[in-house]
């Protein structure tokens, strides 16, 4: 690891990366240990997937087919209700920016309208 020349920072970088690699560590062993997912252990037994691959690869990607499959449809559910919802917000920005537009104006006038009081009030005294 690159020493950043401060001591305090070096250590907390050093304890934050010890405990990534031992989280990553304990997914792998979870993945290939998991009696859902005979697949990940025969491919990697049998070299299909190499050492380096392994210690790359994300969580999702080392998934059965099974979690794989579930995982894409979540997905694609939430990615369509990502789009209904901006369709939604397509259509009301244009509401919202004439209101927007109207209640600055009533600002103004308002901020107009006080004015002219404060105006008078001096004046009177």
């Amino acid at each position: 690891m690159v020493s950043t020349g401060d001591s305090k920072r070096d250590k907390v970088r050093e304890i934050l990366q010890k405990s990534l690699s031992k989280v990553a560590d304990e997914i792998i062993l979870f993945n290939i240990g998991d009696s859902n997912n005979p697949d990940l252990r025969r491919k990697v037994l049998t070299g299909e997937i190499s050492g380096e691959r392994l210690v790359t690869m994300e969580r999702e990607e080392m998934g059965s087919d099974r979690f794989r499959s579930k995982f894409k449809e979540i997905k694609e559910k939430a990615r369509f209700k990502e789009e209904n919802r901006l369709k939604s917000y397509d259509d009301a920005s244009s509401i919202r920016s004439y209101d927007h537009d109207l209640s600055r104006e009533l600002e103004i006038l308002t901020v107009l309208l006080i004015s002219s009081w404060c105006i008078k009030d001096v004046l009177n005294t």
